[in-house]
């Protein structure tokens, strides 16, 4: 009979059956069993972008392949190096957005993001309460929602036309 998705997760999360589990038509049981680092190597050329996420994120976890990783053509893959501090002197100016953000995350030379082009990394880095009395002003809602939530600018903001 064949196991349910609940069966095969919690099998995966108890260690068993990994070596079966890696092959998984499931990609959530696939990415279940690259969280546990099993597989890692067949994982990391995964169809779906998540799994090979996941694998990544493992693999740079235990110490391997990192400066690999790095210059991937997966932005999510260099995100997921990003987000774990690693070579964030190559990532800051990265193309993508995504990747961006994780350095801003990082607390990483913070005024060269205060600029940037993407409100979602202007954000994380008011989040961090950097750079608030630039950020007050602003163009993007986002990224004043942010500078509010710090407590910074709230007479200026509580005016603002943006919800």
């Amino acid at each position: 009979m064949d196991k349910t998705f609940e069966e095969k997760l919690k099998e995966v999360k108890e260690g068993i059956n990994l070596e079966e589990y890696v092959h998984d038509e499931e990609w959530v049981i696939r990415m279940a069993v690259a969280e546990e680092g099993y597989g890692l190597d067949i994982l990391i050329n995964d169809t779906r972008e998540e799994v090979v996420q996941e694998a990544a994120k493992s693999k740079i976890s235990l110490g391997i392949d990192i400066t690999t990783f790095a210059n991937s053509e997966s932005p999510f893959i260099r995100a997921a190096v990003a987000a774990k501090g690693y070579e964030l002197e190559t990532l800051i100016n990265d193309e993508d957005w995504i990747v961006r953000l994780e350095v801003a995350k990082q607390g990483y030379k913070l005024d060269v993001f205060i600029k940037d082009e993407n409100p979602y990394v202007r954000a994380a880095v008011a989040r961090q309460g950097y750079g608030l009395d630039i950020l007050v002003d602003d163009p993007d809602s986002i990224v004043r929602a942010a500078v509010a939530d710090q407590g910074y600018g709230l007479e200026t903001l509580i005016n603002n036309e943006t919800p």
